[in-house]
């Protein structure tokens, strides 16, 4: 979120909302927004999420929900996106062009937002088309032997800089990691930096940057900086450097062109033998299932055989998914202890192609460092989806899927479920005979892999519904012998009390009974036997009874003529209780006799 520094009279501010499969929003919120409904989790901006393919979105209609002031859709569905940082450009520093900036954390892109494109909205359109839309500003660059997340952009402000003010960012990585744009004035476009350099192992390093280019052609000015406190500005575009000591040194070369205009790039160079590093734990190939403690251990010796010591290992744990990662462990010192308990996918689809990278970095007494890792793959699970009868929907972690289809999924994941009424279909129960409409499976499959795990909700069918047999019908009654309902499911009928043998008396459809706490289940879990228990009290009794919502195991009750933890005193309550049952056996007894008295009378 931004504030918007050019309003003065209230408070109003941005606030950017990352999407789910589909759409990128932002909305305004403040002073006039108060109490505003944004729509989640009914909307993903201006569509409803969960949909595989969006171009079933339709318009909002309904005037209490707040839709953003702009949106866009991502570029594909495999590679989504992802609104970070975002900005107002205060007035009078840029052009008037320039007013809102934000960046897209998958898209590696800051964005100038332009508006006032009544000819580009389409209100009806699906999805629809807002009155704005996103022109490129900076296009970050993954460079050569770099994970694209070095190039992901994350925060930006605007900041002073000599008598104005620039914008400001920051990206990941370890180089060139906040970086500077302002507004001159000057038409010309800045130069582009590179070089490379050759290392053989002496102390006397070549650098060449004869890649350098500059848009214009101007001429250039190099201004190197080796790491090393010393500094060379030439014109040169070869220039060598000898180094004192072994280490890692950051070598920076900017560029100037005539207009003043310049741009930087920096690189590492290692001047020595790097240590050798190694990963014990987690082994190559090992697998993990969600909530598992993994170990991390290793080992690292310098170029001279001498061990490392532990405090100069840093181990770092990504959670990678498609082509990129999140922090599951920051970067952290020290050997052989225990990780975090191992992840979930983001979602089911993420169980796909996600796994976890385990890297160790062990650095010498020279600061001369070597980075090693090891991919640990989760242990994957495929699930049935199915339902009774086939082909209805099944909403599988926040995504509606067609069933029957087998999915992927991760041994000890929580598979969050969900199912609806279907017209003419209305949800019964599972398969174990649960009823809650939402819950989670604790996936688990046996060592043989066999029988695949299983997830299927039971549907029953409503009144007037086509049937064979009486399973099918929620009121369990299928061809009923009333006119012009054979062969379809009927109102349950039992013979009235009151009338003939032939009249029929109309019930409920089916019986309604509250669905129990949603609890979790374990798929393929053999239900125990039941336990017969004898209580001691009614009290505890009544409790058990509802414990056991909680589990497969059926709890028989049955009552002892025990006192509680062997208490011979009787209480008022109890002598209560015996006087009325005297009471109510002698009222018994006497109209028996009264009632024998009167029959004999008669005789």
């Amino acid at each position: 979120m931004d504030m918007d520094p050019n309003e003065k009279d209230k408070v109003k501010f941005s606030v950017g909302d990352v999407g789910a499969q589909h759409i990128e929003s932002i909305y305004y919120g403040g002073t006039d927004y108060k109490g505003t409904n944004y729509g989640w989790p009914r909307y993903e901006g201006v569509c409803k999420p969960g949909r595989v393919n969006i171009e079933n979105c339709k318009p909002n209609d309904d005037p209490s929900i707040t839709m953003p002031f702009h949106w866009y859709e991502h570029i594909s569905y495999k590679e989504g996106g992802c609104i970070g940082g975002q900005v107002h450009v205060p007035e009078g520093i840029w052009p008037s062009e320039f007013k809102f900036l934000f960046t897209d954390f998958i898209l590696l892109k800051i964005y100038s937002l332009e508006e006032n494109r009544p000819q580009r909205a389409c209100a009806e359109c699906s999805p629809p088309l807002p009155p704005t839309r996103n022109e490129t500003f900076y296009r970050s660059i993954q460079k050569d032997g770099q994970n694209i997340n070095e190039a992901r952009l994350l925060e930006m402000w605007f900041g002073p800089y000599k008598d104005t003010q620039a914008l400001y960012f920051t990206k990941k990585g370890d180089r060139d990691t906040v970086i500077r744009i302002r507004y001159n004035g000057i038409v010309n476009k800045p130069p582009n930096p590179a070089f490379d350099f050759n290392y053989d192992g002496e102390a006397t390093v070549e650098f060449d940057a004869s890649g350098t280019s500059d848009p214009e052609g101007d001429k250039l000015e190099y201004e190197w900086d080796f790491g090393d406190d010393s500094a060379l500005r030439v014109d040169a575009t070869i220039v060598s450097h000898q180094y004192e000591q072994l280490g890692e040194y950051v070598v920076t070369l900017k560029v100037t062109d005539t207009s003043g205009q310049e741009q930087q790039v920096s690189k590492t160079v290692k001047i020595g033998a790097a240590p050798k590093v190694t990963i014990l734990l987690p082994y190559e190939g090992e697998t993990f299932w969600v909530g598992q403690t993994l170990r991390l251990k290793g080992e690292a010796v310098d170029f001279l055989g001498n061990p490392i010591p532990d405090e100069q290992l840093t181990w770092e744990v990504r959670l990678h998914h498609a082509n990129h990662f999140h922090p599951f462990l920051d970067p952290t010192d020290g050997n052989d202890f225990d990780l975090y308990e191992a992840p979930a996918p983001e979602d089911y689809l993420a169980a796909k192609n996600s796994f976890l990278k385990v890297v160790l970095t062990g650095r010498d007494e020279f600061g001369l460092s070597e980075t090693v890792s090891v991919d640990v793959q989760p242990h994957k699970v495929i699930v049935n989806i199915t339902t009774q009868p086939t082909g209805l929907d099944v909403v599988i972690d926040g995504y509606s899927i067609r069933a029957p289809q087998t999915i992927t999924s991760w041994k000890g994941f929580k598979l969050p479920v969900t199912v609806v009424d279907q017209p003419p279909y209305i949800f019964k129960e599972w398969s174990d005979g649960r009823s809650a409409r939402t819950r989670k499976f604790a996936i688990y499959q046996k060592p043989d892999f066999d029988p695949i795990p299983e997830v299927r909700p039971i549907f029953c069918s409503d009144l007037g519904t086509t049937c064979e047999n009486h399973d099918e019908c929620c009121s369990g009654d299928c061809n009923a012998s009333v006119i012009g309902m054979n062969g379809m499911c009927a109102p349950k009928t039992v013979p009235s009390p009151t009338a003939s043998a032939m009249s029929l008396q109309t019930q409920p459809p089916y019986d309604v009974v509250p669905d129990p706490p949603a609890v979790d289940l374990e798929i393929d879990v053999i239900t125990p036997l039941s336990v017969k228990t004898t209580l001691d009290n009614p009290k505890k009794a009544i409790l058990d009874e509802e414990s056991s919502l909680f589990d497969n195991t059926s709890i028989t009750a049955s009552l002892s003529d025990k006192t509680n933890d062997g208490d011979n005193v009787e209480s008022e309550e109890d002598k209560v209780s015996i006087t009325a049952a005297l009471i109510s056996y002698l009222s018994i007894a006497v109209a028996v006799l009264v009632i024998a008295g009167f029959v004999y009378s008669k005789t």
